[in-house]
């Protein structure tokens, strides 16, 4: 059995994750506007995906392995590069779909 303290910890951290807005949440807003229902099905799958082997892997202690000065470096790292890499593609998709070349489609 888990302590209180470390269960009313989890449904903070989960809470605030879940309520506050993000990269995620507006690609599913603007996934699921243009793909439908399905697309929130399988942004979900492809979220679970992700955190579970983490979720995992911290649960049976690897967060020690994390907190090295090292680790913590590369993974912000990589955070970042990625975060660049997102605004980049963002970017390119928003320049492209305003092309005056190639026409828009009409929104509903």
């Amino acid at each position: 059995m888990i302590p209180l303290s470390l269960a009313m910890e989890i449904i903070g951290v989960t809470a605030s994750g879940a309520l506050s807005p993000g990269p995620l949440t507006f690609a599913a807003i603007v996934g699921g506007r243009a793909s439908g229902a399905k697309y929130g099905l399988l942004e979900a799958l492809g979220h679970t995906a992700f955190e579970l082997p983490l979720f995992v892997l911290l649960g049976l202690g690897c967060s020690a392995i994390v907190a090295g000065s090292s680790t913590l470096k590369l993974v912000s790292a990589l955070g970042g590069i990625s975060l660049l890499a997102y605004a980049v593609l963002t970017l390119r998709s928003l320049f492209s779909e305003a092309s005056p070349t190639k026409p828009r489609a009409p929104s509903v």
